[in-house]
């Protein structure tokens, strides 16, 4: 009697050792297991958080560029534009711009042109092209080597800005015009206060005396 309980105490012994053992091992195969997932979670969240970044660096590279224009000027894209309430002949109007830090408009595209038309007003005012006569070329004011991917009706020699696109007219018609010039700070003069030498000049002048291109 006490050899087979010795025997059965053994056994049982052998049973309790082997399970833990089976235990121990499944533990360390678990804590293996969630070590790995540990280590892949963390690898996901980095590749997320660098996809986050990237993403945010194209957006903040894509977004548009707004001027920043002074009072009486219109942003539209990078560039300001002002449009007069005077009407004065071609020269003159490219003057007062150039007075401006700007030039008479440069239109660089369609999508351009079509703003200038929405706030235009009467009469058409006149925009930055000029040739020395009918048999020569049309050329950019302040020289911008811009393409004219437009017609310009009429064989003047000064361009303005039609309801219908561009026409052109004599240099000393009186007409409205528009300056452009890129992002602008306030330290540029504001229209209705003109440099002295444009004062100057404005002053001396005989009224519309035809100037020479």
């Amino acid at each position: 009697m006490s050899k087979s309980l010795h025997s059965l105490l053994k056994v049982t012994k052998e049973d309790a050792a082997s399970r833990d053992d089976k235990d121990a091992g499944g533990l360390g195969k678990r804590f293996c297991q969630s070590k790995h997932l540990t280590s892949a979670i963390s690898v996901i969240c980095v590749v997320l958080l660098t996809a986050v970044i990237v993403l945010s660096v194209l957006l903040a590279a894509r977004k548009p560029v707004y001027a920043t224009c002074p009072e009486g000027w219109i942003g539209f894209g990078s560039k300001c534009y002002y449009f007069s309430d005077d009407v004065r002949n071609w020269s003159f109007s490219q003057l007062f711009c150039a007075s401006e830090k700007a030039n008479l408009v440069q239109i660089e595209t369609l999508k351009e042109m079509n703003f200038l038309k929405r706030y235009k007003c009467f009469p058409d005012p006149w925009i930055g092209l000029s040739r020395e006569s009918p048999n020569h070329s049309w050329k950019w004011a302040g020289n911008a080597g811009y393409n004219i991917t437009f017609v310009i009706g009429g064989g003047e020699t000064c361009a303005y800005l039609t309801e219908n696109g561009v026409s052109s007219g004599r240099i000393y018609t009186k007409r409205k015009w528009i300056c452009k010039a890129g992002t602008m700070s306030s330290s540029l003069l504001y229209p209705g206060r003109p440099a002295q030498c444009f004062k100057d000049y404005v002053e001396n002048m005989p009224e519309d005396v035809p100037p020479s291109l």
